[in-house]
């Protein structure tokens, strides 16, 4: 690997990071849960909510992915699902509730489906990897391309 975008829990062994973005997480219910009318929710208020998960998750990911990874509290694990759209599905169906990264919801809503903030949740990270040992020129340039972009205010057109 040249270069690499990460987010949140995975391996990190033999690279170096700098994050790109930085953005809160947000819980999403089906919008029949009795939590939906909420405007903020807590991680105690998710303590006893069945929590999907994508097949495959390193245990540190499934903290993560579980709001667990700052208090290591205990959560309910839900389905496995093998895909995004599987885990919609879980959701709407009222089935389990997801834990998210507030961008991986479309400027539109889902319908079926409300996000709510989630206090004391920890954030999700998006960051540019490269390998420790070094790399090429123009992969070098090219990351700090990306990171004077990644920095820049957005500008009103």
């Amino acid at each position: 690997m040249d270069v690499g975008l990460l987010r949140d829990c995975r391996d990190r062994h033999g690279l170096l990071l700098r994050e790109l973005a930085c953005e809160p997480r947000v819980v999403l219910l089906s919008e029949s849960h009795t939590l939906a009318p909420k405007d903020d929710v807590t991680l105690n208020d998710l303590r006893d909510e069945p929590i999907a998960y994508l097949n495959g998750m390193s245990p540190l990911e499934l903290q993560h992915w579980a709001g667990a990874d700052l208090d290591g509290r205990s959560w309910r694990r839900g389905p496995v699902v093998g895909s995004v759209s599987e885990l919609v599905t879980e959701i709407k169906l009222g089935r389990s509730i997801a834990l998210v990264h507030g961008s991986a919801m479309p400027d539109h809503s889902t319908p079926g489906i409300v996000a709510r903030p989630v206090a004391g949740l920890s954030p999700s990270r998006l960051e540019l990897a490269t390998p420790a040992h070094g790399t090429r020129p123009i992969v070098t340039e090219f990351a700090a391309h990306l990171l004077a972009t990644a920095r820049r205010p957005a500008v009103a057109a």
